[in-house]
């Protein structure tokens, strides 16, 4: 699983650094004002998007009988979707304009809603790899992909100097990915129907559409908000912080995430829900995942808190400095976001997508009350520390589930998944949030500290590995 996890890692980690790079040169053609109408646009772009996902992928890695029809009714119910979602996205692009009150909002969703239908017919065969671990076909095509997108991007951005540069990048990027797909691996694969193949996708696949729509509500509440209280301006820094910024944990959690799941489901089919082994396998996975995540992603944000400023002008000039006064509330908010990702792969091996959709529920109303008082307030301080105190409330309610899972008693899981390291690495990047220490003393002190912490970090988390190999080693041979 590690050697998945670097692989794609990698692969992402330079995909990112392309869209990084396109961001950044974009960023310095174009104003915050072209940035908030795209990211307007994407709002309703989003809500499509999330709505057509109903976990095809998702239900053909973690199906133990999978069969021709089964994947054919997948891949054809994937594109049917995708067809009604690009249909509806197109003819509802003219009352998004009116209501944002923007007539150039529904000209760019009559563009970029076509981006549905063309990733769905790319190559199926991609998802039956992932399902063996086989991700290098899928490496290539994000990595060719994303290379030709941004040398389009910036070559667009450059000519028309406006917001269709990032519109036609998008599509540009949609259309490059369906090409590659079928250069870099064989398809053969027919489109099917079967009754029962549906049946069986239906509950798995109606809660995944439930979570991605509640999914919807919490990432765009605050934006809206946000535009309809605070302007385009105020949205366009926050959605570029957000996203800029969020790039390295997305990549990260990513990467973990799609190489621990057929893992994952393999290990779970071979124990018993009630056995010793099977509370092991489910800690051992959420207590690597953790480490991993803190390992790579904890020394990131915390350069981010300290030197907003130094990092905002390098990545994107003095003309977005009002974004780094809301830096160091994006990195905390995103490192509990990394915390309660670890616990999500669980109940998608298992199957129970449900306690996913009362997870996002218990965050969307976190993110309900503080939206509503920043709207009565009109203070954007209560939509900063909204994102961080729903992940916490939904990383607690994950670990309580997962606990009656495991018959083991609450906090006794919590402890035997160290908890309280999580705890303590929230606590400090609080502190340093509060303090807002020099940015010089910040160079000279605690960027060592979180060094030198890093370093120990990973011995201990090597160690642990190798432990956990030579126990898995001596087991085969007794």
């Amino acid at each position: 699983m590690l050697k998945n996890i670097s692989y794609l890692f990698i692969a992402r980690f330079f995909v990112r650094i392309l869209g990084l790079l396109s961001t950044l040169i974009v960023a310095r053609l174009l104003v915050p004002e072209d940035y908030g109408l795209i990211a307007t646009c994407m709002i309703v772009q989003d809500l499509a998007e999330r709505m057509q996902k109903v976990g095809i992928g998702q239900n053909i890695i973690t199906n133990q009988s999978l069969d021709r029809n089964f994947l054919g009714t997948a891949i054809s119910l994937r594109i049917v979707i995708a067809i009604v979602f690009s249909v509806l996205v197109f003819l509802s692009a003219d009352m998004a304009g009116e209501f944002f009150e923007n007539s150039q909002v529904s000209s760019v969703l009559s563009v970029i809603c076509w981006m549905f239908f063309i990733v769905s017919l790319s190559n199926p065969a991609l998802i039956l790899a992932a399902r063996n671990e086989k991700f290098l076909p899928e490496i290539k095509c994000s990595l060719i992909g994303k290379l030709i997108s941004t040398l389009s991007t910036i070559a667009l951005a450059w000519y028309l100097e406006n917001f269709w540069a990032l519109a036609y990048g998008m599509v540009i990027s949609a259309v490059a990915y369906l090409l590659l797909s079928y250069l870099v691996l064989e398809s053969g694969m027919r489109l099917a129907f079967s009754r029962s193949s549906l049946k069986q996708m239906a509950g798995f696949s109606g809660w995944i559409l439930v979570h991605s729509w509640v999914g919807w509500v919490n990432a765009n509440l605050i934006k809206l908000v946000w535009g309809r209280v605070f302007g385009a301006h105020m949205l366009g820094l926050i959605s570029m912080g957000g996203n800029l910024f969020s790039i390295f944990e997305t990549e990260v959690s990513a990467a973990v995430e799609k190489a621990n799941l057929s893992n994952l489901v393999r290990s779970l089919k071979i124990k018993d829900g009630a056995s010793e082994g099977f509370a092991e396998i489910v800690r051992y996975n959420i207590c690597a995942l953790q480490d991993v995540r803190q390992i790579l992603i904890i020394p990131a944000y915390i350069v981010l808190i300290c030197c907003p400023k130094i990092i905002v002008s390098i990545l994107l000039g003095d003309g977005w400095q009002q974004l780094a006064e809301f830096c160091p509330f994006i990195a905390v908010s995103i490192v509990s976001l990394s915390y309660s990702k670890s616990l999500t792969s669980v109940f998608v091996a298992l199957r129970k997508p449900e306690i996913l959709v009362v997870s996002a529920m218990v965050a969307g109303s976190v993110i309900c009350l503080f939206g509503f008082l920043a709207y009565i307030q009109e203070s954007y301080y209560f939509l900063l520390v909204s994102g961080m105190t729903a992940h916490i409330l939904c990383y607690f309610y994950l670990c309580y589930r997962i606990s009656g899972i495991t018959n083991l008693a609450f906090w006794k899981f919590c402890r035997r998944i160290d908890i309280w390291q999580m705890a303590k690495v929230l606590v400090v990047f609080l502190f340093a949030v509060l303090i807002r220490p020099d940015e010089l003393v910040f160079s000279l002190v605690v960027l060592p500290l979180v060094a030198l912490a890093a370093v120990l970090e990973w011995r201990w988390f090597g160690n642990y590995l190798v432990d956990k190999a030579f126990d898995f080693i001596g087991s085969k041979r007794a």
